[in-house]
């Protein structure tokens, strides 16, 4: 669908409706069904504690098609790395590091 953006003969018009009409229903969805969008993947005492959720959002599937996979992939472990280690030992360290 990216591809054909840049070549003649309507395909411009083809390849934006394909991608509007998902995300159009997608935020119908949301919006008329609140929760859906950040949904508590690992439960709701990670999502309190730790704000641990999965955004179902166009926006993020959208970035996923357009950049390379080796970006992905590296934003995806440096989140994993960031959520799950740093913050429960800065979360751990709360008072000594930093003001409660």
């Amino acid at each position: 669908a990216i591809e054909s953006l840049h070549l003649g003969g309507g395909g411009e018009l083809r390849a934006l409706l394909l991608g509007l009409g998902p995300a159009f229903l997608w935020s119908m969805v949301t919006w008329l069904c609140s929760g859906i969008e950040h949904f508590p993947l690992f439960g709701l005492y990670a999502k309190e504690q730790y704000k641990w959720e999965l955004q179902l959002a166009p926006a993020s599937f959208g970035h996923g098609f357009i950049v390379a996979p080796r970006y992905v992939l590296s934003v995806v472990a440096g989140a994993c790395v960031a959520s799950g280690i740093l913050f429960p030992i800065a979360r751990a360290h709360e008072g000594n590091w930093y003001a409660s």
